[in-house]
């Protein structure tokens, strides 16, 4: 599953010159999803109201509200960032 969160965060990152692709950001997506044979998650009202409620040991807003997602949906947090796992959400690397 890869969230839509991932793809807000790539675009700003693209749009202020932090990220370069080697293709159109509507192709990298696409080809991502297609690759990991992902499903794609909305960020909807219920991931906000858990995003209201996350202390804050983090304060990406971008990684904030995947926590968020996570914890609503129960599902497993793949990231490098060990610090996430203070939330409460089981995290890989």
């Amino acid at each position: 599953m890869v969230t839509a969160i991932s793809r807000a965060e790539i675009n700003i990152k693209v749009s202020v010159g932090k990220l370069h692709l080697p293709v159109p950001e509507s192709v990298f997506w696409d080809e991502l999803i297609s690759r990991l044979q992902a499903t794609q998650l909305s960020f909807d009202t219920a991931h906000a109201a858990r995003l209201a409620s996350l202390p804050l040991y983090h304060r990406d807003p971008f990684d904030r509200m995947i926590l968020a997602q996570c914890l609503v949906e129960d599902l497993v947090l793949a990231t490098t960032d060990i610090m996430l796992g203070s939330y409460g959400v089981t995290v890989v690397n």
